[in-house]
């Protein structure tokens, strides 16, 4: 541990550390929160009722996140058109794991981007402490998806960063837990908004091809002001090489969020940007499928199985760069 450090506060909450709270009124009434932040400036907070999904991150005082009109809700109803009334936006918000995308009935009732966003976690768990002199800050939680008759798949999730850290691990470990191999389909829904999204701001990626997805779908760079045209547009991102990664630049605030993951079970990113008023949103997702509905996938040869008892795990990376020399070599190892 770092005793000179230690000799200079009264308690290392003064710097870094995790609080555990509850909401108290409106849509999040009761539902459980965890706060995280460091000495570095990084802020975020874990939902651990809702997938222990991250809402609020934010960097030195500097929003990083989008956060939909509807709010944080503990609301859990999947009829179809309830996810545009409840969805809540937030840095992460886990899509799948029986569907991601559109709504479709498939040996049963399969609601926009699945179940697994609004489950409730259990085990969960905090801790701070001192490894050899860093300061580690991590929560865990394990959220279960299962059906009567079908399947049984959990999600342990890890999220961890450190006291001087400009970065978020996110390490999922899910697991089949049945008999039989299981289709299952996953995506890190993580959306970026103001002030790091503004008329500047920019995407760049590592991907090897960039596919609009409609003729709407114009320009996957540029973000541009609130209301401008096309307000809607969506591209997947092919993903080449063992590592991928994806980011959201504002050079006017010196300062850029970014995500890093492994391509092996990972090897798409979807990218959805809204520029309408009020939904002025840039979300970069990483997945191993794309976001046209099981049925679709599966026609396609791209719904992904695994075997029973088994277990995948992927680690995806989140990081700030606010330095201008960062961000130009970050912008290089994207090919921008």
């Amino acid at each position: 541990m770092d005793i000179d450090l230690l000799k200079r506060l009264g308690n290392m909450d003064q710097i870094a550390g995790i609080r555990e709270m509850e909401y108290t009124c409106g849509n999040e009434k009761g539902l459980g929160a965890i706060e995280v932040y460091n000495a570095a400036g990084l802020r975020f907070t874990v939902i651990p009722d809702r997938c222990m999904d991250i809402y609020d991150c934010s960097f030195k005082g500097c929003n990083l996140s989008f956060h939909s009109k509807n709010g944080l809700s503990g609301l859990r109803d999947s009829a179809e058109d309830e996810f545009f009334h409840q969805w809540p936006g937030g840095m992460l918000f886990t899509s799948g794991l029986a569907n991601v995308g559109n709504a479709c009935i498939d040996g049963g009732v399969h609601p926009i981007h699945g179940r697994i966003g609004s489950t409730p976690a259990r085990h969960v768990s905090a801790k701070e402490g001192w490894e050899n002199n860093d300061y580690i800050l991590s929560v865990s939680g394990e959220v279960w998806e299962t059906r009567l008759y079908g399947r049984q798949i959990s999600l342990f999730r890890t999220i961890s960063t450190s006291l001087y850290s400009k970065t978020i691990t996110i390490t999922d470990t899910v697991t089949n837990h049945g008999s039989g191999e299981e289709e299952y389909m996953l995506l890190y829904h993580m959306n970026f908004g103001y002030p790091l999204l503004d008329a500047s701001s920019m995407v760049v990626s590592s991907a090897d091809s960039i596919q609009p997805r409609n003729e709407h779908s114009v320009d996957y760079i540029h973000m541009n002001a609130p209301d401008a045209k096309p307000s809607h547009q969506t591209f997947l991102h092919t993903m080449g090489g063992s590592q991928a990664r994806a980011g959201v630049i504002n050079e006017s605030l010196c300062l850029a969020a970014y995500i890093e993951f492994e391509t092996k079970n990972l090897p798409y990113l979807n990218e959805w940007k809204n520029l309408a008023g009020h939904d002025y949103v840039v979300a970069l997702e990483p997945a191993n499928c794309t976001v046209l509905g099981r049925i679709k996938e599966r026609d396609n040869g791209t719904l992904k199985t695994f075997p029973p008892y088994s277990s995948i795990t992927n680690t995806i990376l989140f990081g700030i760069l606010d330095d201008k020399a960062e961000i130009e070599a970050f912008k290089q190892t994207c090919g921008q």
